[in-house]
């Protein structure tokens, strides 16, 4: 759901009643308490319940982060000269959001002392700087929020029950991400996914679906405790049915293999793979640090795997004893090949595998595409099957048995493309 430039993601009914919740109270003007476990996102929610409010502006105030013998003039301000390091004059959190909204995290890390000036500012509005003979009325919604306990903390004495009262007029409980759902946390997984790929990747060549197979292998090494290849291989093979990966292969070219398997889908269709993968483990775990960690999960996988990924390929390219540019340039060599005057990308050479040291054409293809080269190979490719007679056309499609698959595969082609690259064409050969 969206309010304003802020967008909070999802759709289990207890955040529903949570939107239901602040929609209704965010023309009230009374204070609010949000509770919630830390990173369930009880900022974003204050953000909400000022944006509906329609008032001006909008002050933060962790208290957790600031000194106790600070708290007070950051919270009601200074005068010059008050304190040591009081060398100017200071309005303080509560001048400053004036006519709107005082959002004041982590409420329950607040001393006792602070905590009553703070009643005072919320029953009749009067706030008085430190070191100050002078009061100031202020007109703003106080919205507080705590991951503590703080029934328990009262009695303990450690929080007063007269300000917690006064906070909870209005209270919003938010859910733990544990409690939201598979739903919940495959949309999360999905914004999260697309947020840090544009983040960091857009202006790159990576392909996601490049970044996809690198997070496959490393999320089952992580939250199913894998810890050879060879069950890394077993596991892939379990999810990509159809797909037999060489028990000599290498963790690099496990992933380029599983790449290969997203290729050419469309987003939604390897998002909903990719989602199928990450099931299980993610809802077995409890997420204690809930969305933060969740969020902070999926970024630092996507920056590490992508490191990795390089590092591999690095490691790759000096096995062979040749520089990156040097490989460019021959690939470039071999997409462009002849043979008989005709132009082919030439997957099944021999002196290919042997080159590149791939084992089949899925591995050369997504080598290709990772180096920018494939709208190169796919020209080679369409030059190569136009070069033919329609009578050549027919003699190789005889050969097949009019099997379209089988003829595809003649020309270097997939069906897609055969159909792309010969339109008309095509359709004459079943005459």
């Amino acid at each position: 759901m969206k309010f304003g430039n802020i967008e909070i993601i999802s759709e289990c009914r207890a955040m529903k009643e949570v939107f239901r919740t602040i929609n209704l109270i965010s023309k009230i003007d009374v204070p609010v308490l949000i509770k919630g476990e830390t990173g369930t996102g009880k900022e974003l929610i204050a953000q909400a319940i000022h944006f509906l409010s329609e008032k001006s502006t909008i002050r933060t105030l962790n208290c957790s982060a600031i000194p106790k013998d600070l708290i007070e003039s950051e919270l009601f301000g200074h005068e010059k000269g008050s304190f040591t390091g009081a060398d100017k004059n200071r309005k303080g959190a509560f001048r400053s959001a004036d006519g709107g909204t005082l959002f004041l995290d982590e409420i329950g890390d607040m001393s006792l002392e602070a905590q009553a000036k703070l009643l005072r500012a919320l029953e009749n509005g009067e706030v008085t700087p430190v070191g100050s003979d002078s009061s100031y009325m202020v007109d703003c919604r106080v919205i507080a929020a705590t991951n503590q306990n703080l029934k328990e903390k009262m009695k303990k004495g450690e929080f007063r029950s007269d300000l917690y009262y006064r906070l909870k007029t209005i209270e919003v409980n938010l859910p733990p991400l544990r409690e939201r759902g598979e739903e919940d946390l495959k949309l999360l997984v999905y914004y999260f996914w697309d947020y840090f790929w544009r983040k960091h990747f857009s202006q790159s060549k990576v392909d996601p679906r490049v970044l996809l197979a690198d997070f496959f292998c490393q999320l089952i090494l992580d939250v199913e405790d894998l810890e050879s290849i060879e069950e890394v291989r077993k596991k892939a093979e379990n999810y990509f049915r159809g797909f037999s990966f060489d028990g000599n292969m290498s963790l690099n070219l496990i992933k380029k293999q599983i790449f290969f398997f997203y290729y050419g889908m469309k987003e939604k269709d390897y998002k909903g793979i990719f989602w199928q993968l990450l099931k299980k483990g993610f809802l077995a775990y409890t997420w204690p640090g809930n969305i933060r960690e969740l969020s902070s999960y999926i970024e630092s996988s996507l920056l590490l795997r992508n490191i990795q990924s390089l590092k591999e390929e690095k490691e790759e390219t000096k096995k062979r004893r040749i520089s990156k540019k040097e490989l460019k340039k021959k690939i470039k060599e071999l997409i462009i090949n002849k043979y008989n005057g005709r132009v082919v990308l030439s997957f099944n050479d021999p002196e290919v595998r042997e080159f590149f040291n791939v084992d089949n054409q899925g591995m050369l293809q997504s080598l290709i595409h990772r180096m920018g080269l494939s709208e190169q190979a796919k020209d080679a490719r369409k030059k190569y099957i136009s070069s033919f007679s329609d009578e050549e056309l027919k003699e190789v499609y005889k050969e097949v048995g009019g099997n379209r698959r089988d003829f595809a595969e003649r020309f270097f082609l997939s069906p897609i493309e055969l159909k792309e690259f010969l339109g008309d064409r095509l359709e004459k050969l079943d005459e």
